[in-house]
This record gives C-alpha cells, structure tokens and sequence, in this order.
C-alpha cells in the first residue's frame, strides 16, 4: 500500500501586438481573449541541448533615446517603425550613459538589414523569434518610477474556496492505497484547487510587460513542478528534489540580481556598466490554514530552498533555452534603466553634470500607442507525482511576481578606468565599430 503526501507549489517572480501574438504567446504560453492562460507541451526540440551563442549584430549597439523620440514625433500618425519599437534590436542593458542632453543604452543586439519594401528585418533568421527589448516596456517603467510607484509584478493566486476544497478531499482521501490509486488522485486534487486568478499590480493588465511576467512565472511553475524541463541538465524540477515529510506549500519567486554596477563620470557624461545574471529565485514554505488562508512557515524546507538556489546558479542558461525568461531578464533591464536615471537626478555621483533633458516630456510628446493584449486572469491548476520510497509525493502548482528595487541592490562602485562613451554620430543608433 503507498500511503499519500501532499505539497502545494505557489511562486513569486521579482521584477512585458497584435491578435496572432496572443493566440501564440511567446514560448508556448497563451493567453486568449477572455484571459485565460495555457500552455502547449514543449516539443522534443526544446529538451536540453547545447549553450546557443546570442545572434548578434555587434557586441555593443547604442541607442539615442532623445534621437529616437525625436523620430518618432517626426513620423507623426505613421508612428515608430518595428525597428524602433524593439530599440534597434537590443537584446539587453550593458550600459547606460547618461549626458546633460540625452540618454544612451547599450548592449548587445541582433544584426538587421533593409528588405525589398524597405523594411527592416534580422538578418538570421532565428534572431526573429530571439525576444528583443521593447520600447514601450521602457517608456512605462520611464513613466512609473519618475511617478513614484511601488512595486511592479503580478501574482497568481490560489483561491482561499480552492484551498479548503483540497484540504477536504485530502482529509477524505487520505488513507493508504496501492501507488497507481494514489497518483491517480493528483489530477482530483488539482480539480479541487480548481482556476487560480491573476493580479497585477503596478502594470497595465493590457500591456506587454505584463504578458512577460506572466509568462515567465508560468515557466517557473512549471519547471518545478517538473511538467516541463529546464532546459538545462543541471537544473533539476522541485518535485525531483522533494522527499518525504509534512505538508507544505512552496512559493518562489523570480527577483532582480545584479552586480555591483559600477560608475565613471567625465565631463561629458556619467556611464554606468551593468553586469550579472539580472534574476534570481527566492524561495519560502507556507502553510494553509483551515479558512484557506496562507502565512510563512517557522522554516523553509531544504528541498525548496535547493531549488531556488540551484535555478538562481544557472538562470542564463535556462534563459537561452526558454525565451520567457530571457524576455523577464530584458524587462527587469528596462526598470533598472528607469532606476539608475532617478537615482543620478536625486544623487548623483561626485563631478557627475545633472540631466537637463526633459526624459518625461519627450516621452509625452512621442506619444508611442501601447500594446493591448488579452489581459491575463485565469490559469487551471496544475499537478504531479513521482514515487518516492513508499510514498507518492505531488504537487499542485501556483505562482506569484514581485519586483525588489535594483540599484539599492546591486550598488554602486566607482570604476577603474576612465568612462567610455558609446557615440551615436547619426541617426539614433550606431554600432561599437561603426
């Protein structure tokens, strides 16, 4: 006779245009137009496979964020080019220079070239599908944390209804029986935990960096709970970790993690170097009171705690195989950026010269048209088994996003060698070896 265990899986993620997009999703994850969310099975392609090198134009592109606003007032109704609103094709912050009158962001980014319209497309074509910073997602973190506003996530939550039902049915169902009877109640017990619901906070729920946390927290979810793979070969699920012993629920959430950033400051602008994984997975056990109401246990089992650590060692990794956590790494980039510029105008470094240009107002009168995508509300919950000696351990899954502030964080050190500006000498962005 096998006798039954049950732990319940909840996350937390610390920090994302059109109709085709929705019904797709990046990375399988969907979420259709009444805001449902599934997932399609990550095909045999997607298993772990070799370190893929990034599709890059060059090491460093730079971009000019005044000269691109300043275009796209130009181009008036017609508004931003594809090209400007995926930043050139940036695929993450290295640098931020920021001048009296402008501000550059640098980083690696995907090659282009002008197709026969005129258009500008990737000149590999796996660098299409490669997810690339988004514009908007920038201007909306421009715009939040110049507003003052807290903290920036969502979360995806088990109902207190859905809690009490699982413990009845576990309380009913408790007794010992033999393994293929007791694995088969883990899709009952997900029945009984039943739709979990969307909150965002900080986020336009139409808008694209919420899709990417949701996204994201998604894969996390899943990924522990061993429905899908990492990717990665060293990066185990929690359920293959997890041995016997109480019940519990697990939540992890996804937080920024940076280097040390380092600053240089000349007569002609403040350049800080960002570097380091951009997450990380934190992790804490709950417990479920009678109501259905969650609070932190006394202790936080090590199981869970290996998985949090193990995620967080190899997290470029597991980006390079699943795109929603690489677009997670980007937008939490983006924040950083709108940061590091509150942090230089209200302290900046010794000798550093304040920004003059008005980032808000030049954001104001570009007037980029956001992304209204279907608005994530609903996810069915989810489970699954492994035998464990004489026991079936499961898991029933449930997730949730916070972001932490950044540049506190990381830190701020004075770098070695004197500042290296990137430079834009025409149009609004150039390449490290134009």
């Amino acid at each position: 006779m096998t006798r039954v265990l049950l732990a319940i899986v909840c996350g937390w993620v610390a920090a994302a245009t059109s109709p085709a997009w929705a019904q797709f999703g990046v990375g399988g994850v969907l979420i259709d137009a009444e805001g449902a969310i599934t997932v399609e099975r990550v095909p045999a392609s997607r298993r772990p496979q070799r370190r893929r090198p990034l599709p890059l134009a060059t090491e460093s592109r730079a971009v000019s964020l005044r000269e691109l606003l300043e275009e796209i007032v130009a181009r008036g109704a017609a508004g931003p080019t594809d090209e400007q609103r995926h930043l050139a094709g940036l695929l993450r912050v290295d640098a931020v220079v920021i001048a009296p009158d402008d501000v550059l962001i640098a980083g690696p980014a995907i090659a282009y070239r002008v197709g026969p319209a005129g258009t500008i497309e990737p000149t590999e074509p796996a660098a299409a599908e490669w997810p690339k910073l988004w514009l908007e997602d920038l201007l909306l973190a421009l715009e939040h944390v110049a507003g003052g506003g807290g903290e920036v996530g969502c979360s995806i939550d088990m109902t207190p209804e859905g809690l009490q039902r699982l413990q009845r049915y576990v309380q009913a169902n408790s007794q010992p029986v033999r393994a293929a009877a007791a694995a088969a109640r883990y899709p009952k017990m997900a029945e009984a935990l039943g739709t979990q619901t969307v909150r965002l906070f900080g986020l336009p729920e139409t808008s694209h960096a919420a899709a990417v946390a949701v996204r994201a927290d998604v894969r996390l979810k899943r990924i522990a709970l061993g429905l899908e793979p990492s990717g990665v070969s060293r990066v185990k699920s929690q359920l293959a970790m997890l041995r016997p012993g109480g019940n519990a629920v697990q939540r992890w959430w996804f937080a920024p993690k940076y280097d040390p950033i380092t600053v240089a400051v000349d007569d002609a602008a403040s350049v800080y170097r960002i570097t380091g994984p951009r997450l990380q997975v934190l992790a804490q056990d709950e417990v479920v009171a009678a109501d259905g109401s969650r609070s932190d246990a006394g202790a936080t089992r090590g199981s869970t705690e290996a998985f949090a650590k193990q995620f967080s060692r190899y997290v470029d990794d597991v980006a390079e195989q699943r795109p929603s956590i690489r677009e997670l790494q980007g937008l939490t980039d983006l924040y950083l950026v709108a940061a590091l510029l509150l942090r230089h105008e209200r302290d900046r470094p010794e000798g550093a010269a304040p920004l003059a240009w008005d980032v808000l107002g030049a954001v104001q009168a570009a007037a980029v048209t956001p992304s209204s995508l279907p608005a994530p509300r609903t996810i069915e919950s989810l489970a699954n088994a492994k035998r464990a000696g004489s026991l079936v351990i499961g898991l029933v899954g449930g997730v949730k996003i916070a972001p932490a502030a950044m540049v506190a964080d990381a830190g701020l050190e004075t770098a070695a060698e004197p500042a290296a500006v990137p430079s834009v000498p025409e149009g609004w962005f150039a390449d490290a070896d134009d």
